[in-house]
């Protein structure tokens, strides 16, 4: 190719005059690469193409193993379910019949296409060059998991998950990714592959494993034989697929990993059709996974709009806990999820819900820098006392880790945002003094005694805009703040 003719110059003068005889588009040196693979034998045409399409539609880098086996299984007569070692094409025959287009990372096994700008070519003309891949990658998939070598083999433990993905080399990107390759036109052409997949259990459990394996303990998956087809197609997105399941009577709610309904993974994964068709066929909105966290939590947590807003209008519990008292508006104030703060919001969801260490979204923003949306969530309080109590109890909470959690620019955004609260500004300049490592100047506001750096005092975050401070003194001798409901968090300013 050219470009290897450049690398082969040894001084300015030829680089420049090579230069002037490359095409002035590199999409022409590629097209040239094609018309060059078209004009060998049909069986390398055939090679080359599976190469290309199997590498600039996989979702992730292939290694060399695995782009062989996915030859391999393509090799395969319709009626041949194993593959042996003669089946495997050779890696040097792989590049050879590619025209220069590909290469192989001697390093990290990895095969790949020659260049950045060759993998933005085929990007491009992908679909027109080779409008059956995502049909043809999805079924070498489906048939590699359906392999004798995987027959009947359910396992639940990290060992044999390892040793059959070392024995079976494509095996975590067929389990991971054949989903994904069959959203749209192949979910159509291949229904019925698809559904004999998902029919045999043995194989789907397999597959779920294989797909969790990075994340979940095995013992701790919570997978049973025959309950996860409806979970594992509505985890890629399958819309036709679970119409065609719950056409056939699957049950609507089992639970997959984790105690998760179907439901609750098309949340997770923002599959908004899945959710629909779901709801349509009356999925339980509130159905719980293992930790307590229902559809809205999870489409919450990840950012999913139009899923919480589909959620809301069908009825959800917007401030439903999960087991660790987190609401919805918890989740995706804690992920940075501005546009569902907004949202959630404007459908009422509580502000001052606190989990089960008291706090609320508005801590939980501050503690994860999302500024913006503690700002946000600090203005839609119910009133100014309320703003007050929880920007001072903020406030102090910054201020009492220092500089060293939460650097003085930071800190000043804090006190900027806080400032438009209104708070009094006696405040402001004991939570600066705070941060700064200075001793904080305390007074009772029981007897007004000064409460030194080393003393124990007690502070209520809701009375006095949550600056109401007392000596313990003052609160041995029965002393409290203005409600006997409030609860006194005890304190030491060093």
């Amino acid at each position: 190719m050219h470009v290897e003719s450049l690398a082969r110059k040894h001084d300015r003068t030829a680089i420049r005059s090579a230069l002037k005889l490359l095409p002035t588009q590199l999409d022409d040196i590629y097209h040239e690469a094609l018309e060059r693979i078209n004009r060998q034998n049909s069986d390398d045409v055939l090679l080359a193409e599976r190469v290309l399409y199997w590498i600039s539609f996989a979702r992730r880098t292939l290694k060399v193993k695995e782009i062989q086996c996915a030859i391999a299984v393509q090799n395969l007569e319709s009626d041949e379910t194993r593959i042996d070692d003669e089946g495997i094409p050779d890696e040097d025959l792989l590049v050879a019949v590619c025209a220069g287009l590909v290469t192989i990372d001697k390093e990290n096994r990895v095969i790949r296409l020659v260049h950045y700008t060759a993998q933005q070519y085929f990007e491009r003309i992908r679909e027109t060059k080779f409008p059956q891949a995502q049909v043809l990658i999805t079924e070498a998939c489906l048939r590699y998991l359906s392999l004798d070598s995987l027959k009947n083999d359910v396992c639940f433990t990290p060992s044999k998950i390892e040793l059959l993905m070392e024995m079976h080399p494509l095996l975590e990107y067929a389990a991971r990714c054949w989903g994904y390759h069959a959203v749209g036109r192949p979910e159509q052409l291949l229904k019925d592959r698809i559904l004999e997949f998902l029919a045999e259990n043995s194989r789907v459990t397999n597959s779920i494993q294989v797909m969790m394996h990075q994340y979940y303990l095995f013992s701790d998956l919570g997978i049973a034989p025959g309950e996860n087809r409806l979970w594992l197609a509505a985890a890629f997105g399958l819309k036709e697929i679970i119409k065609v399941l719950l056409e056939k009577g699957v049950e609507i709610e089992p639970r997959g990993v984790k105690r998760a309904t179907a439901l609750n993974i098309a949340a997770t994964q923002g599959h908004t059709a899945v959710v629909q068709v779901l709801l349509e066929h009356d999925a339980n909105i509130e159905t719980k996974g293992v930790h307590g966290e229902t559809a809205l939590h999870n489409a919450a947590e990840y950012g999913h709009e139009a899923i919480v807003q589909l959620l809301l209008d069908k009825g959800a519990d917007i401030d439903i806990k999960d087991d660790n008292g987190q609401t919805a508006l918890f989740k995706a104030a804690e992920g940075g999820q501005l546009a569902i703060v907004r949202l959630l919001l404007q459908h009422g969801a509580d502000v001052q819900s606190e989990y089960f260490d008291d706090c609320s979204p508005i801590e939980a923003a501050l503690w994860a820098a999302h500024y913006e949306i503690f700002k946000l969530l600090l203005k839609s309080t119910v009133n100014t006392a309320t703003m007050h109590r929880y920007a001072t109890r903020a406030l102090f909470t910054a201020a009492s880790h220092g500089p060293s959690i939460m650097s003085s620019s930071t800190f000043q955004v804090l006190l900027d945002q806080c400032r438009e609260g209104g708070i009094p500004e006696e405040v402001f300049e004991s939570a600066v003094r705070m941060h700064n490592g200075s001793p904080a100047q305390v007074t009772c506001d029981n007897c007004s005694a000064s409460i030194l750096n080393t003393d124990v005092h007690f502070h209520c975050d809701i009375c006095n805009y949550g600056d109401f401070d007392l000596c313990e003194r003052c609160v041995r001798n029965g002393k409290h703040c203005f409600s006997q409901s409030h609860q006194l968090g005890s304190f030491k300013l060093a």
